[in-house]
């Protein structure tokens, strides 16, 4: 029995607006739609669930547009900022697309309107920082995003899939049997002691996370002391 066909029509989606069913290519649904700037375009199905495809195109070459041309802020390190994150999320061809764009991170539709929005919201870039979201499974919007200087970054950072343990901060050290943490601030890593279980590693790095950056990366609903 052919499984029932998904109708996008429901799909809620901020620059395209799915209008009817198109017809079938190379074994691919497809969907007709109405970008935002007024383009009618059919998209396959895929694209569409996925966030792959987000405009007809308008986007993208707005985007690019925007680097080339005088856009306000044009020179300065904001709109340095803005540029980079844009083409983070929506250029295929840049390096680290995947890290973002390719795994759904995008930018909110008011700063992708105009460099004006962004700056209004974010302000001025104070020197040696860049833009950081705060939760890094979360798209560029105002209030998950913040102008942080490097170690912020890095103590910001997705934990690496090739990590022993599934714990920010620790490892197992095979030649005592025992699990360890360290935190790096400032450029220089701290050594926070040995621990029977993964757990309590976990905890000595939350509670020193905690005075060093003001939050904690393993126990989000529970507190250091635990």
């Amino acid at each position: 029995m052919a499984r029932k066909l998904e109708d996008l029509t429901r799909l809620n989606l901020e620059y395209l607006t799915v209008l009817k069913k198109a017809e079938r290519r190379d074994g691919r649904t497809f969907w007709s739609c109405e970008c935002i700037c007024g383009t009618i375009k059919d998209i396959a199905a895929p694209h569409l669930k996925s966030g792959a495809t987000k405009s007809c195109g308008c986007l993208k070459q707005k985007m690019l547009k925007d680097g080339a041309t005088i856009h306000g802020g044009d020179g300065t390190p904001e709109y340095a900022s803005y540029t980079a994150m844009l083409h983070r999320c929506y250029n295929k061809t840049r390096v680290g697309y995947s890290n973002y764009g390719g795994r759904g991170i995008s930018v909110c539709s008011r700063w992708v309107e105009s460099f004006t929005n962004f700056f209004e919201d974010m302000g001025e870039r104070p020197v040696g920082t860049s833009i950081d979201r705060i939760d890094n499974d979360l798209g560029y919007f105002k209030e998950n995003c913040r102008w942080s200087f490097r170690d912020i970054q890095s103590h910001n950072r997705r934990k690496s899939v090739k990590a022993l343990s599934e714990y920010f901060g620790v490892s197992y050290d095979k030649r005592y049997s025992k699990w360890s943490a360290r935190i790096t601030f400032q450029g220089k890593t701290q050594f926070l002691g040995s621990f029977h279980s993964e757990k309590e590693a976990a905890l000595a790095y939350d509670k020193r996370c905690m005075i060093l950056y003001g939050d904690v990366k393993n126990f989000k609903a529970r507190t250091c002391d635990e």
